[in-house]
């Protein structure tokens, strides 16, 4: 991965090589050219290479592997054909399904952003993300769609739906109110048991946890710290509880091995 390599089948100075992007050598691998460029929807074939492979019996036939899926070239890589069409090569990191229409599905995809699966069996792409992490849909309001990409600049990257999760309605939730650093590559998210008294409460953790009102509007919207201080490890899981008297609790597990409790998550007195 990353460090792929391979031969022409008639000339052993031109090697193709894959790292992030593609390259070719012509001269037995002293000097590379990157073969194609751009990101996103401009890009020619997908990053973060896998595998290149000459064919055999056509010297001018290769095919590229990446994190994005397969890719064809049949003119020694002035153009390339998508062969994902009937592929289904996505990696998820997390999905969550609507609490009253299984038909309904949302997944966090490994470089291949945020999808949405509505009424069939095609997943749509909600919003780019570059990376798409843990998912969730709010039970007492399944309008509510919550879906996370990876952390940026110390802070994590939140994204919200207020129609039900359909492509290009989601927006990217503030992050005032956080302490930047510790969020781990997929960001933990959670969300309260359904006909709580704090209905949608949604919580993001790092060494730490947060949580937010998930129908507030994003203007004025501002994370409450539930922790008094950093736990000791990095936070992988969270797990929000209610008990008879319908006081919310959460426990959390991080990533050296410690397990959590908190009694309330709404007194204020933090978690132990």
């Amino acid at each position: 991965y990353n460090l792929t390599i391979d031969v022409h089948p008639s000339n052993p100075d031109e090697l193709l090589i894959g790292t992030i992007r593609h390259a070719r050598s012509t001269d037995g691998g002293q000097s590379l050219q990157i073969m194609t460029a751009g990101w996103g929807s401009s890009q020619q074939v997908h990053q973060d290479t896998h595998i290149v492979h000459y064919s055999q019996g056509d010297p001018d036939r290769f095919w590229v592997g990446t994190d994005g899926g397969l890719w064809r070239s049949d003119d020694g890589g002035a153009s390339y054909a998508n062969l994902n069409g009937n592929i289904d090569s996505v990696q998820f990191y997390d999905i969550a399904v609507h609490p009253h229409d299984p038909t309904r599905v949302f997944g966090g995809a490994q470089d291949n952003s945020s999808s949405g699966r509505f009424d069939n069996q095609v997943w749509n792409v909600t919003r780019v993300t570059g990376d798409g992490m843990m998912n969730l849909v709010v039970p007492d309001n399944p309008q509510i769609v919550v879906q996370a990409g990876y952390p940026s600049g110390g802070f994590p990257s939140v994204h919200r739906s207020m129609s039900g999760g359909t492509p290009g309605s989601l927006s990217t939730i503030p992050t005032s109110g956080l302490v930047s650093g510790g969020f781990p590559w997929v960001t933990p998210l959670a969300v309260s048991p359904r006909h709580h008294a704090h209905p949608g409460t949604i919580f993001v953790a790092s060494t730490r946890l947060w949580r937010g009102v998930a129908s507030a509007p994003n203007a004025g919207w501002s994370w409450t710290q539930i922790t008094t201080s950093a736990f000791g490890g990095t936070v992988v899981v969270v797990e929000p509880w209610i008990d008879c008297t319908d006081r919310m609790g959460a426990y959390v597990g991080t990533s050296n091995g410690l397990f959590y409790g908190c009694a309330d998550v709404h007194s204020q007195q933090g978690c132990s």
